[in-house]
């Protein structure tokens, strides 16, 4: 039974704290995606050279919405609406996103296509001390810390595919020891931050990255 498939972590090693997208217009972008989510949630990440796969993408809240003000901010239907109502759309960059009105408004699910979304969904719950649901094919890892029924969806990706290089990624916060505890547990470092305080660059055990603030003021080596 599916209750059975639950994993709870109750030591996690870091804490969620949003999203971020790698955009070449980043106060654009912003914008866009606070009218989208209904909250400033989404942290812009500057980069001249953008090269994703669209293998992650975000579902959208939308009990009873009509896509006038996305279309109005400048999105762009990509479909026509599915049968049950959910929608697809790109965003002023092309980001691929979908709206689903069986999600409540605010929330959104963060979904990676990966070689192996049961095993690294659990390596998430652990980090994140979230909780595990394997449905289908997919797992899902819920309880995100500070974003009520928001949840992170691991779905298997095409045979022989590598690691999902999507703009979006997701933002983590340590402290002290949890910094090295996410490392040792098989998080990869793939660059260090530009100056101090700022977010460091990690990987998943399937390659997907990350990015993670370390707010001990000795992480940070120049």
């Amino acid at each position: 039974m599916r209750t059975d498939r639950l994993l709870l972590s109750t030591q996690p090693m870091a804490r969620f704290d949003g999203l971020v997208l790698d955009t070449a217009e980043p106060a654009r972008a912003a914008a866009f995606w606070s009218i989208a989510l209904g909250r400033s949630i989404v942290r812009p990440h500057r980069v001249c050279a953008i090269a994703a796969d669209g293998r992650v993408h975000l579902d959208l809240g939308s009990p009873g919405a009509g896509p006038e003000p996305l279309l109005a901010a400048g999105a762009r239907p990509l479909h026509p609406p599915a049968a049950d109502a959910r929608c697809e759309f790109a965003d002023p960059e092309g980001n691929r996103f979908r709206t689903d009105p069986h999600l409540p408004y605010g929330v959104f699910r963060l979904v990676v296509e990966c070689p192996r979304p049961r095993r690294v969904a659990r390596w998430w719950a652990e980090v994140i001390g979230g909780r595990a649901t394997d449905d289908g094919g997919s797992t899902t890892v819920g309880t995100l810390s500070g974003f009520p029924g928001s949840s992170l969806r691991f779905s298997p990706a095409p045979p022989g595919s590598g690691p999902a290089h999507g703009h979006f990624s997701w933002h983590l916060v340590t402290q002290g020891r949890e910094f090295a505890a996410l490392v040792a547990a098989g998080a990869r470092m793939m660059s260090r931050p530009a100056e101090p305080h700022g977010s460091w660059l990690l990987a998943d055990p399937d390659g997907n990255r990350f990015r993670v603030t370390d707010a001990s003021a000795d992480r940070y080596i120049g």
